[in-house]
């Protein structure tokens, strides 16, 4: 999350051709659409994106309220506005629209984005937390060692091949 990000929306794929570089995104589209369809799911490069402060309140709200379960279905239906509808996830009726397909209630979480202070403190709390990881992208992945293994957490960025977990588990299993 980007809290600097705008507000209004700016076009995604210029965004991502400036962050990234033109040639990379040439790169990265054919991957993405090739990594989505492989789990059954759209790939859009399209739309706009911008600050996701609020969306992040409201999978606090969720999370504190219905659960874990009920937070990682709004995380997917917003992915899907996101990434496969071309929706911006600044918009306020997106995100209800999202929650009410996640079976949360529509009206409540409308109200939780209208209260500018609603989950605020939670949201502020997790960013702190990728800053101390040095988070850059989404998804990130922080893996701990079990109790007892010497080793440091491991950050990863990105979508990883489950390979690359293993290899992380396994380190840690040679240094237990």
């Amino acid at each position: 999350m980007n809290p600097q990000a705008s507000t209004e929306g700016v076009n995604k794929l210029e965004m991502y051709k400036q962050k990234f570089g033109a040639q990379k995104i040439q790169q990265m589209i054919p991957h993405m659409t090739q990594v989505f369809e492989g789990i059954g799911v759209k790939y859009s490069i399209g739309g706009l994106t911008g600050n996701t402060f609020d969306s992040h309140r409201l999978a606090e709200w969720a999370s504190s309220k219905y659960g874990a379960q009920k937070a990682d279905e709004l995380m997917t239906q917003m992915f899907d506005a996101y990434f496969s509808q071309e929706e911006f996830l600044g918009n306020h009726k997106v995100l209800a629209k999202a929650a009410a397909k996640a079976g949360l209630p529509e009206e409540e979480a409308s109200q939780v984005l209208a209260d500018k202070s609603a989950y605020v403190k939670e949201v502020q709390e997790g960013l702190q937390t990728a800053r101390q990881y040095k988070v850059s992208g989404v998804p990130y992945f922080v893996i701990h060692p079990p109790e007892g293994v010497p080793a440091k957490p491991v950050g990863l960025s990105g979508a990883q091949e489950s390979e690359t977990f293993v290899e992380i588990f396994d380190d840690f299993v040679q240094n237990a």
